[in-house]
C-alpha cells in the first residue's frame, strides 16, 4: 500500500486523545520534536567532520528516535547514470554500502526521478520495489519511508528510513515523517556544500598540480639551458648526457639529432640514444626525405602519432637499423629563419594512448633552441680554431722556409711541429744521395743521434718501411690496432716500449724523388686525426721544399756566389766643347723650369678622415655575438649592425619566470591558510619577480644594436667584437656623416712654408684609379697620436708629433668617399717653382755637412 501523504498514515494514537491528558501529550511531544530537530540541524552545523562522518551520528540518533531498524543515503551519479548507496545503517550496512542502481529502479529512483515524498507500508506488495536489493544484502525490507534530497528544485539523492519496530501496527508517524523531512532538508544542504567544497578542493588542487607541472617544466627546460652554457665539454658530450635527461623526462624510447651536409646533400644523424643508437649513427638520407627531411626543409615542427600511417615515413631507417618507430616529435634547427638539423624523440612509452602531449613538444622545441645555440658555438669554436690553426701553419712554414741552412731546417721541423698537434717526440730521417740509405739526421728535444742505440734503430726500421710505401702511416690507437690484428708487429711493440699509443709518419717527397721520412708519435690517441692530419701534411710539404732548397745552396760552389761585376763601361771622356755645350742645355732647362707656370706643386700622401661621427652604445651589457658591417659600409638609420649573445638574458627571464610562478603558488596557499604574513612576503616578492621579468623581457628587445642614424661605419676590424664581453653604455660602433670628410696629405718639412689656406687642391684615390677629388686647403699644422699607454692610463701631455699635414675642404668628388682610403694629392702652390724648392734641399743637405764637419 502506498500513502501519498503523511495524513493518511497517522496512527490510532492521534484518535484516542483525551481532553486534559492529549493536549499535554502532543505539546510535549512537539516539544520533544523541535529540540531533536534542533539538534539535528546542529550536528550539520557544528560538526568538523567529514559528511560521511556527520551521517552515520545523524542516522544513529534518527534511528533510535524513530525505532527503526536501517536507513541509507542515495545520490546520483550522472557519469555512470546510477544511483550510488554513499551511507546505510543497519545490519545490512556493509553489503548495501556502495550499491548502484540504475536511474529509476525501485523506491528510491522513483523518488529521485520524480522529487515526491513516498512512504510504503509493505514493501513486498509495491510493484515498483526491487527484490535484488534484498536478495543481495540478505536483509527483509518492510516498510519505508524514502524522501528526495533537492537542490534549487532538481532531486540528485535520497534519504530511506527502514523497518518501523515498535508502535501500532509498525507504522512510521507523523512525528517520523517531520523528522526524516528535517533530515532529509539537512542532508541536502550538507551533501551540496560537501560537493561545492570537494569541487572547490579539486580545483585548488588541480590548479596547484597545474602549476608544479609548469614549474617542473620551466625548471628543466632552466636546467637545459644551463647544461649547454655552462658545460665545458664538446657538443657530443653535452648532448649525450641532455638527451639521457629529456628521454627519461618524457619517457621516450629514442632520440637523434641530424645536422644538415649542404656539400653532399644529405641529411646526416651526428648523435643518437637508444637501442638502435650504433645502427643510425652516421646514417645519411637525402635532403628532404623522411619526415626528419621534411621538417628540415620546411623549417616547423611536427607530431607523428603513428608513423606507419604517415606517407612521408622512411621505413627503410627501421630496417637498416631493426627499430621500429612508432609515433614522434620532430623540431628543426635553426638559424635566422633557416633551419639546418633537427632533433627527433621517438616512441612515448606512458600517457594516454603513449601519446606525446604539448608539454613533450614545448621541451623538445627548448632542447632545440639550445642545440641551435650549442651547434652554432661549436661550428664558430671550430672555425676559430681552423683559422688558428693555419695562422700557426703560415708561421711555420714562413720560418722553415726561411732559411737555407740544412742543420737549421731540420732542428725547426722537428721542434715546430708541436706547435700544429700534441707530439710527445719528432724525427727526420734524410736520404743519403751516395749511398741511397735512408739515415737519422735529427731527433726532437735535444736527443743525440746514436745509431748504437736500440730504439733508434728499431725507429729507423719504421721509417724505412714507410720510405718503401711511398704514402702516410697513421696509427691513431695502438690498442685498437692491437685488437684489431690480435698480434704484436714492429710498431706495436716500439710505441708501446716508447710509452706512447699514437703515430703518424710521411715520406718527405717533391717531382724529384723522396728526400726522407718525418716521424711524429704522441701518448693522445688520435692526435692527428682530421684537420690535424691536413695541416702537418702541409707543414711535412713546407719541410721538404725548404730541405730541397738546403740541400741546392749546399751543392753551389762558393765561388758562383759573387757574380762578375763586368766591364767598368766606358770612361766618359769628352772634350771641353761637349761640356760647355751640356753646361749651357742644363742651365736653359733651369731657367725654364723656375719661369714656367707647371710644375709650381707639392705632392704628399693623402687618407680620407672624419672630423665627426655619432657613438653606437650598447643598451644592454653582454658578450658580442655578431657584427653585420665592416669599416666603410654605408648603413641606413635602424639597420641591424650587431647582435648580443641573448642566451643569458633568456636564462635571466626563465628564471625570472620559474620564481614567478612559485610565488604565484606561495600567494595561493597563503591565501587558503589565511596566513596574512606570508601572503604580504610573497606579494612583495613577486612584485620584485615581476621587475625582474620585465627587465629581462626588456633586454631581450635590445640584443639586436641598431643604427641611429644613416651614414658609414668607421670603426675598423669590426670583427674582432665578436666574443667580447661589453658594459651597458659602452660604444661599439662609431657612424660618420660623409658630408663632413676632409682629406689630411702628409707634406714634407721642407715645402711646408709654400703651403697655404686657399690653394686648390686635386687628389687621386687607389681604390678609383683615375678619378678623385677637388678642394682647398684648411689648414696647415703637426699632426699628433696619442700612444695606448696614455689612452689607457689616462696620463695627460702624452700626445707625440709625427710630422706636417695639410687638411683639405672637399669641394668636389667622383666618388663617394669613405673613411680611410688613401692617395696621391697635389696642392698647387703658383708662388714657388720646383727649381727653388730643389735649390733648397741643396742648400740644406749643403749646411748639413758644413755643420757636421
Amino acid at each position: 500500500m502506498t500513502v501519498s501523504t503523511p495524513v493518511a498514515i497517522l496512527s490510532s494514537e492521534s484518535a484516542v486523545v483525551s481532553t486534559g491528558m492529549g493536549s499535554m501529550d502532543d505539546l510535549q511531544r512537539e516539544v520533544r520534536y523541535l529540540r531533536f530537530s534542533r539538534d539535528l540541524t546542529r550536528e550539520f552545523v557544528q560538526s568538523s567532520g567529514g559528511m560521511k562522518k556527520v551521517m552515520s551520528a545523524v542516522f544513529a540518533k534518527v534511528l533510535t528516535t524513530m525505532d527503526a531498524e536501517a536507513g541509507s543515503l542515495w545520490i546520483t551519479d550522472a557519469a555512470t547514470k546510477t544511483n550510488i548507496c554513499h551511507q546505510a545503517e543497519g545490519p545490512a550496512k556493509a553489503k548495501i554500502l556502495g550499491l548502484r542502481l540504475p536511474l529509476g529502479q525501485g523506491i528510491v529512483g522513483q523518488v529521485i526521478a520524480k522529487n515526491t515524498m513516498d512512504v510504503v507500508l509493505d514493501c513486498a506488495k509495491d510493484a515498483r520495489f526491487s527484490a535484488d536489493v534484498d536478495q543481495k544484502s540478505h536483509f527483509k525490507t518492510e516498510s519505508m519511508i524514502c524522501i528526495p534530497l533537492a537542490d534549487k528544485g532538481v532531486a540528485f539523492g535520497a534519504l530511506q528510513i527502514i523497518n518501523k519496530r515498535s508502535g501500532i501496527q509498525k507504522q512510521f508517524t507523523e512525528d517520523d515523517l517531520r523528522l526524516v523531512e528535517d533530515l532529509a532538508l539537512s542532508a541536502a544542504i550538507a551533501v551540496r556544500n560537501a560537493r561545492q567544497q570537494q569541487l572547490e578542493s579539486d580545483n585548488r588542487t588541480e590548479q596547484v598540480s597545474a602549476m608544479q607541472r609548469e614549474v617542473q617544466y620551466f625548471r628543466f627546460a632552466r636546467d637545459l639551458t644551463r647544461e649547454f652554457v655552462q658545460s665545458s665539454g664538446g657538443l657530443k658530450q653535452v648532448m649525450t648526457e641532455i638527451f639521457a635527461k629529456v628521454l627519461s623526462t618524457m619517457n621516450a624510447e629514442a632520440g637523434s639529432l641530424w645536422l644538415t651536409d649542404e656539400r653532399s646533400g644529405t641529411n646526416i644523424c651526428h648523435q643518437a640514444e637508444g637501442p638502435a643508437k650504433g645502427r643510425i649513427l652516421g646514417l645519411r638520407l637525402p635532403l628532404g626525405q623522411g619526415i626528419v627531411g621534411q621538417v628540415i626543409s620546411s623549417n616547423k615542427a611536427d607530431v607523428v602519432l603513428n608513423c606507419a600511417l604517415d606517407s612521408r615515413f622512411d621505413a627503410q631507417v627501421d630496417k637498416r637499423s631493426n627499430f621500429k618507430t612508432e609515433s614522434m616529435i620532430c623540431v628543426p634547427l635553426s638559424e635566422q629563419g633557416s633551419a639546418f638539423g633537427a632533433i627527433q624523440i621517438i616512441n612515448k612509452h606512458s600517457g594516454y594512448q603513449k601519446r606525446f602531449t604539448e608539454e613533450d613538444q614545448r621541451l623538445a622545441e627548448d632542447l632545440a633552441l639550445s642545440a641551435s645555440v650549442a651547434v652554432r658555438n661549436a661550428r664558430l669554436l671550430e672555425s676559430e680554431s681552423r683559422v688558428k690553426e693555419m695562422n700557426t701553419l703560415m708561421e711555420l712554414s714562413r720560418q722553415i722556409s726561411a732559411s737555407v741552412d740544412m742543420d737549421e731546417v731540420l732542428l725547426l721541423a722537428v721542434t715546430l711541429s708541436g706547435e700544429l698537434a700534441e707530439i710527445s717526440h719528432a724525427a727526420i730521417a734524410l736520404v743519403d744521395e751516395t749511398s741511397n740509405a735512408l739515415f737519422l739526421a735529427m731527433l726532437s728535444g735535444g736527443v743525440k743521434v746514436d745509431a748504437s742505440v736500440s730504439w733508434q734503430s728499431a725507429l729507423l726500421a719504421l721509417l724505412e718501411q714507410v720510405r718503401q710505401a711511398k704514402r702516410l702511416s697513421y696509427i691513431p690507437d695502438l690498442m685498437a690496432l692491437r685488437e684489431q690484428q690480435g698480434k704484436e708487429t714492429p710498431w706495436t711493440e716500439f710505441l708501446a716500449q716508447r710509452g706512447s699509443v699514437a703515430a703518424w709518419s710521411m715520406p718527405l717527397a717533391d717531382t724529384e724523388g723522396i728526400l726522407g721520412v718525418l716521424w711524429l708519435e704522441s701518448d693522445r690517441k688520435h692526435f692527428a686525426s682530421g684537420t690535424k692530419s691536413d695541416m702537418i701534411s702541409i707543414l711535412a710539404t713546407q719541410i721538404t721544399v725548404a730541405l730541397r732548397n738546403a740541400s741546392l745552396f749546399k751543392r753551389i760552389p762558393f765561388s758562383s756566389v759573387m757574380s762578375r761585376l763586368g766591364d767598368s763601361g766606358k770612361k766618359w771622356a769628352v772634350g771641353w766643347r761637349k761640356r760647355v755645350a751640356l753646361l749651357l742645355a742644363g742651365t736653359a732647362i733651369a731657367t725654364g723650369l723656375h719661369h714656367l707656370p707647371i710644375f709650381r706643386s707639392v705632392s704628399g700622401d693623402c687618407v680620407v678622415d672624419s672630423r665627426f661621427g655619432q657613438g653606437v652604445y650598447l643598451r644592454v651589457a653582454g658578450r658580442i655575438q655578431k657584427t653585420l658591417v665592416k669599416e666603410g659600409d654605408q648603413v641606413q638609420a635602424g639597420d641591424v649592425l650587431a647582435k648580443i649573445d641573448e642566451m643569458p638574458i633568456r636564462l635571466r627571464l626563465v628564471e625570472a619566470e620559474t620564481k614567478l610562478a612559485l610565488l604565484d603558488r606561495q600567494i595561493i596557499e597563503a591565501k587558503a591558510a589565511s596566513d596574512a604574513s606570508a601572503l604580504s612576503r610573497a606579494l612583495i616578492d613577486r612584485l620584485a619577480a615581476k621587475a625582474a621579468w620585465e627587465q629581462a623581457k626588456l633586454d631581450m628587445e635590445q640584443v639586436e644594436i641598431r643604427a641611429p642614424l644613416s651614414g658609414v661605419i668607421l670603426t675598423a676590424r669590426t670583427e674582432e667584437l665578436v666574443g667580447r664581453e661589453l658594459g651597458l653604455g659602452n660604444e661599439i660602433l662609431r657612424i660618420a656623416n660623409p658630408d663632413n670628410f676632409t682629406v689630411v696629405i702628409q707634406l714634407p718639412e721642407e715645402d711646408v712654408s709654400d703651403v697655404r689656406s686657399g690653394q686648390s687642391v686635386h687628389g687621386v684615390l687607389k681604390s678609383r684609379p683615375g678619378q678623385g677629388f677637388r678642394g682647398e686647403v684648411l689648414h696647415v699644422g703637426r699632426a699628433y697620436t696619442v700612444p695606448t699607454e696614455a689612452l689607457e692610463k689616462g696620463v695627460t701631455d702624452k700626445t707625440q708629433a709625427e710630422g706636417f699635414i695639410a687638411e683639405v675642404r672637399v669641394l668636389e668628388k667622383d666618388v663617394p668617399l669613405l673613411p680611410g682610403m688613401t692617395g696621391r694629392a697635389s696642392i698647387s702652390t703658383p708662388e714657388v717653382s720646383v727649381m727653388t724648392r730643389f735649390w733648397r734641399r741643396v742648400v740644406n743637405l749643403w749646411s748639413f755637412w758644413i755643420a757636421r764637419s
